[in-house]
């Protein structure tokens, strides 16, 4: 709201025929309502996007709300833009305001009741956008006036933010608590407090206990919220599956903005990134995935060993990561020693083959069945498939089928999001699960070992996740590997 130049109802009336030498289309739109900034009967917006589908999705008589920037000089004309993309861009659906990227379904009254309250106060500190003062963006003749109620938030329906491809290191370095632990109770719904911008939703806590800390202040349990729930008849339900469940065992990524308080509310960090559930025998964590963000499944320890030791060296650049105000500071959430999660192993089968590449002074283990292909050349990477199989194609692949690259040209130990340690000694490293290429499922790992970087692909014809056999042999065959000076 307070980096908004105007904030207007509108109705979508011309897209232009031709994108600009940028590939950006400009929309004339016709301005019914005014709730910021000077009044205009249309606007040419620049690059307007629709939340749910992208540019080519909007058509003429679309009806939105629109958070307009500032104009600007951008290639060689004034534009307009959207704040934020797609955020700037709450369309009007069958009488609701709606978002694809923020928890908010209300009727356009509602909401410009939220704009209205929102204006009152002052703007939020360490805004990642310019401040625009109410005298260069006045309150709108349509927005209702100071004083009126917050919109009761009944009857609706939320779904929740997700920090897609966050970086679990750093979301550990954000985080005021890191923990396996266990949900132990859902408490009685309640009316949330002041705080929230656009609705005073109904809110459900839950008590966790927890049983590994990693990070955190030292406490056997906290309380943790979600949006939804029921009070009195009051039901704000979320679209999306719930984060806790009573008896979810996990390993828990939680912030909160009160960590001087005797009993602070904690908050999942990052939706569902921020819960990697304990398989049954709790030797993998898995994350849930959907259309935009990859499920992962990776052996506890080493995911463990991987963040104990990023949280113990140097932190990254926050502001890198969008974080202005930096990271949680150690004194308020000491780290876990490093002694305390230990190198383990993870066993290959009885039977299994070593292989000892000479001139790159390394060695792993893998199933006798499977075909290994070493390339004359120098610098080719090993390949090796559950299949008979040449080189390092990963196009062709059967049902059932998995294909490593090992020595594939190194990448930083740190590239991908989550930390990991690879090897039997422990060689710190990242794995990125980058879901479905072509009709194949990708993971990459990266580490560092004697001094160079280094870099493995596994290639899965089916999902990489707990019901695929191969990932067990991905990762025993990942545990294997040993370089030797």
């Amino acid at each position: 709201m307070w980096a908004s130049h105007w904030i207007v109802q509108a109705q979508l009336v011309e897209i232009c025929p031709e994108p600009d030498e940028f590939g950006s289309m400009d929309y004339v739109v016709s301005v019914e309502r005014t709730f910021r900034g000077t009044t205009q009967e249309t606007l040419i917006v620049s690059g307007l996007v629709d939340p749910f589908g992208g540019e080519s999705e909007l058509q003429p008589g679309t009806s939105m709300i629109l958070f307009l920037a500032p104009p600007e000089q951008f290639g060689g004309k004034e534009r307009i833009w959207t704040l934020g993309g797609p955020q700037g861009n709450f369309p009007i659906v069958y009488g609701l305001v709606t978002n694809a990227i923020g928890p908010i379904n209300l009727t356009v009254e509602d909401f410009s009741l939220a704009i209205s309250a929102a204006l009152e106060g002052n703007p939020p500190d360490n805004m990642p956008s310019p401040v625009v003062s109410l005298e260069d963006a006045p309150r709108g003749p349509d927005l209702p006036p100071s004083g009126s109620p917050l919109p009761s938030g009944c009857g609706g329906a939320v779904t929740s933010v997700i920090s897609y491809g966050q970086n679990m290191a750093v979301t550990a370095w954000d985080s005021n608590q890191v923990f396996i632990g266990e949900v132990i109770e859902q408490l009685p719904a309640q009316r949330a407090e002041a705080g929230y911008a656009f609705i005073q939703p109904v809110v459900t806590d839950y008590l966790l206990r927890i049983d590994t800390p990693v990070r955190g202040v030292p406490a056997s349990e906290i309380r943790v919220r979600e949006i939804g729930g029921n009070v009195e008849g009051c039901t704000l339900s979320n679209a999306d599956p719930p984060l806790l469940n009573v008896g979810d065992r996990a390993l828990f990524f939680a912030l909160t903005t009160e960590p001087g308080a005797a009993d602070p509310t904690y908050y999942v960090y990052g939706g569902r990134g921020g819960v990697w559930r304990l398989s049954e025998d709790e030797s993998f964590v898995t994350r849930a995935g959907d259309e935009h963000y990859p499920s992962a499944a990776v052996p506890a320890a080493q995911f463990l060993q991987g963040l104990v030791a990023a949280l113990n060296g140097p932190p990254p650049d926050p502001h890198e990561y969008g974080i202005a105000d930096g990271f949680v500071p150690l004194d308020e959430a000491p780290v876990a020693s490093a002694d305390a999660f230990p190198p383990t192993s993870i066993e290959s089968a009885d039977g299994w083959l070593t292989h000892e590449h000479a001139t790159d002074n390394y060695s792993f283990s893998y199933p006798s069945d499977w075909t290994l292909f070493v390339p004359d050349q120098p610098g080719i990477p090993i390949s090796l498939a559950n299949y008979p199989t040449e080189g390092g194609d990963w196009e062709s692949i059967s049902e059932g089928g998995l294909k490593m690259q090992i020595g594939l040209p190194g990448q930083p130990a740190d590239s991908y999001e989550i930390p990991y340690r690879v090897g039997a000694e422990g060689y710190p490293g990242s794995i990125y699960f980058s879901g479905l290429f072509g009709d194949t499922y990708h993971v990459s790992v990266a580490y560092e070992a004697d001094g160079e970087y280094r870099q493995i692909a596994g290639y899965f014809k089916e999902p990489a996740d707990l019901a695929n056999p191969n990932l067990q042999t991905f990762f025993a065959i990942l545990a294997s590997i040993q370089h030797s000076p």
